[in-house]
């Protein structure tokens, strides 16, 4: 958790709100059962703070636990405890420079508490001490003794609070803008005299006024200090997400539109805490050609797809990696769909050209029987335009001269078309770009993608700021889906066809067989299977000729053998479904 997301924390959310969020990364990394829990409970039964009384007093010995201990702060002291552990090491590791939880424990035992309370009983620095900011807790960033006691002892009543800590001990995150107060030094009577006669001799006489000078450098310190507010403002500003609320007008085959800010998980159906953010959907006067139709039997990934919605919102280029089949540009084609996105898809294979990717001169015939030439845009200025998202599949098999020529838009700028005069494309601000690989554009070391995956350059790998690793589901979620394709599947039939997915899956993982097999492999064994089941086979007997016809048939011949034992095995019955957790 960075400082500046701490500081928002503080400014932006009440108690209740912000305890989840700064309690949820204590627990992260000192889980309640900790064994350095058990210390700060025992420091808090024995401490002058906790008793009887008013206030943080009355708590009762026999309930003190983490979670009361951190209840009954402050926000901004569960904060500090925040700010430790980001400054600290791990606490398990083999050098910890920073033991937090003993801080929280020796805080208790610390300067004399009494002195602390107020009429109330309460105690503002709860649990930490002014004795304890000054002699331990400040000097473990760092800070000077003579600087520890001074923003400990500053005001007695009132806790040295966490936005002190973070302004005048941790440094200002990189990229701030600094903070230039403006000038209040004022000049007086008494002052001028002498400072003019010094001024006088430092400069031979040629300047023995210090009033006017005093006052430029005044307004130049005001103007400095309202500059750094603006560039500060500027730079939050660049970094917000690109959201623009302007209607695309129709134009040929595409419906005028507009973007509306809609929740996640209201948009996909799904309620989660990682959907739990505003997308931009569309809403078309019409049908619009470039929308993908929603395929109701799909299934998202809730952590792949939250992590594509926010690339998106942030503007970021995204690649998303995985086996074949594994459903990488179903993933971005099926969001597209439910926002109703427009998505420009296109394979980038060898046979890909510049001209067609770009564009290229052509000629055509003009009225009078003439002819004239002009330039024809390629598929990424068409798409460049658009709010789109433009999908590059098969990514890692795009030429070298083909990648830098895409790196200009790889990195948001505009696009120069030389061939066209030096015209520039400049991107709609809901153009988006997402590649699909069966790589992370390294190379294919499982030698599965080898004939057609190339080393990709970094520079342009360089350019994608979120990969996400699109796995296959589980087995029990995709047999739901294989039933949701053919509604009138048998048990029996559905259960052996679960054993062979998941055994083949388990084998392909660890390498014994490098075949992949993807979930339509899966939805065409029920359909193959459930077709001869009706036929008056047995669904065992089924279940044997939709994998010879559907997986075997199209196997490396280094994997026949293998993939046939593993069918005999599960159409011999020697795997018992109810040994499996996972079966649905």
């Amino acid at each position: 958790m960075s400082q500046s997301t701490i500081h928002s924390v503080l400014a932006t959310m009440n108690k209740r709100e912000a305890m989840p969020v700064l309690t949820d990364k204590i627990r992260a990394t000192f889980p309640y059962d900790h064994p350095d829990w058990a210390v700060v409970v025992q420091a808090a039964h024995s401490s002058a703070l906790i008793g009887s009384g008013d206030g943080m007093r009355a708590i009762h010995q026999s309930k003190i636990s983490p979670s009361m201990i951190l209840d009954r702060m402050s926000k901004r002291m569960v904060a500090t405890i925040v700010v430790l552990i980001e400054n600290g090491s791990d606490p398990d590791g083999p050098a910890p420079t920073l033991n937090v939880l003993a801080h929280v424990a020796g805080a208790f035992g610390t300067g004399n508490p009494a002195n602390m309370l107020d009429a109330a009983g309460n105690s503002p620095y709860w649990p930490f001490t002014p004795d304890y900011y000054a002699h331990v807790l400040l000097p473990s960033f760092g800070v000077r003794h003579e600087q520890a006691l001074d923003i400990a002892f500053k005001n007695v009543e009132v806790a040295a609070t966490i936005t002190e800590i973070l302004d005048e001990v941790i440094p200002t995150p990189t990229g701030d803008a600094p903070v230039v107060e403006p000038f209040n030094v004022q000049l007086n009577d008494a002052m001028v005299a002498p400072l003019d006669a010094m001024l006088s001799a430092a400069t031979g006489g040629t300047i023995t006024n210090i009033e006017p000078l005093f006052n430029e450098v005044t307004e130049l310190r005001s103007q400095l200090a309202s500059t750094t507010v603006d560039l500060a403002a500027a730079r939050k500003a660049a970094s917000a997400p690109v959201i623009s609320t302007a209607p695309i007008e129709a134009s040929g085959d595409i419906p005028k539109g507009t973007p509306k800010r809609v929740n996640a998980q209201k948009v996909f159906g799904r309620k989660h805490k990682l959907l739990n953010f505003d997308i931009t959907v569309w809403d078309w006067d019409g049908p619009n050609p470039h929308v993908p139709a929603i395929d109701p039997h799909y299934v998202f990934d809730v952590h792949a797809l939250s992590l594509l919605l926010q690339a998106w919102e942030q503007g970021l280029n995204t690649w998303c990696s995985g086996a074949t089949g594994t459903g990488k540009s179903t993933l971005v084609l099926q969001a597209c769909a439910h926002m109703f996105y427009m998505c420009r898809r296109v394979n980038m294979d060898a046979d890909m050209a510049r001209y067609d990717l770009i564009g290229k001169v052509d000629v055509r015939t003009v009225e009078g029987g003439g002819s004239e030439t002009y330039f024809s845009d390629g598929i990424i200025p068409q798409a460049m335009v658009l709010p789109c998202v433009l999908l590059l599949d098969e990514a890692d098999a795009i030429r070298g001269d083909i990648n830098y020529a895409m790196q200009s838009m790889l990195e948001g700028n505009p696009m120069m078309l030389t061939e066209d005069g030096g015209r520039l494309v400049h991107p709609n601000p809901h153009f988006r770009i997402v590649a699909t690989a069966n790589t992370v554009g390294s190379g294919d070391a499982s030698g599965m993608y080898s004939a057609g995956v190339k080393v990709q350059s970094r520079a342009s790998i360089n350019r994608y700021s979120v990969f996400i690793e699109v796995g296959y589901m589980p087995p029990a979620q995709e047999m739901k889906v294989v039933k949701s394709h053919v509604p009138s599947i048998s048990t029996t039939l559905h259960d052996t066809i679960y054993q062979f997915v998941k055994l083949y899956r388990t084998a392909f993982k660890q390498g014994t067989i490098t075949t992949p097999m993807s979930p339509r492999n899966t939805i065409v064994l029920g359909k193959i299977g459930s077709f001869y089941e009706g036929l008056g086979l047995t669904p065992h007997e089924a279940v044997e000729i939709a994998i010879a016809s559907n997986v075997l048939s199209s196997a490396d011949a280094a994997d026949v053998d293998t993939i046939r034992g593993i069918a005999d095995k599960v159409v011999g019955g020697t795997v018992d479904p109810t040994e499996d957790a996972d079966a649905p």
